[in-house]
This record gives structure tokens, sequence and C-alpha cells, in this order.
């Protein structure tokens, strides 16, 4: 499977950015409810893991809040790559939202 990787900077203290990205799976259910489904993450520490099914496809990763960026590592399908800049641009934009 390929890996999309993605780095959003922050300026928070990372405890900060880590409570925000906490309800990063509630903000992409709310935000993306038509496209998103089966969205779940579980944290350990500074990192969590997700797995959710977005137009379609079953996308999983991690994230992982650093002190200056949160990073994403994303699994997904093959046949699903047309659509890797649209998940990008929808992961950027709802983080961002949520670091501001």
């Amino acid at each position: 499977m390929p890996t999309m990787n993605i780095s959003i900077p922050h300026n928070l203290p990372k405890e900060e950015a880590l409570s925000r990205m906490k309800r990063f799976t509630e903000e992409m259910k709310s935000k993306y409810s038509g496209q998103v489904q089966d969205l779940s993450d579980e944290w350990q520490g500074n990192s969590g893991a997700f797995s959710l099914k977005i137009m379609g496809f079953a996308l999983s990763g991690e994230m992982e809040v650093t002190e200056a960026a949160v990073n994403f590592s994303v699994k997904y399908p093959f046949f699903a790559s047309s659509f890797k800049s649209r998940v990008e641009e929808k992961v950027r934009e709802t983080v961002q939202t949520m670091l501001v």
C-alpha cells in the first residue's frame, strides 16, 4: 500500500496541540459526514492510530504530535492514488483549522 506523509506545523504548546488533535476524528466526522465512514482512533501518548473510509476507500495511518508539528503517515490503496491530493487537502484543512 502506498503511504502519504503530511506534516502540519503549529505554534501551540505541545499539550494543547495534542488535546486538540485528540478531537480530530470527531471533527472529521462532523465536517465530512457525507464522505467519511467508520472513523476510529486510538491514542498512546503523543501518537494516535486511525482508520476510516473516505469516498469509499479504506485508509489507515498514524499521527504524532510534536513540539512544532502534527505528522501524519496515511496508508491508502493504490487504486485510490488519483484521490491522494483531495485527501491530503481535507486533512490539512481540518487540522489547520483545529490548530489556530
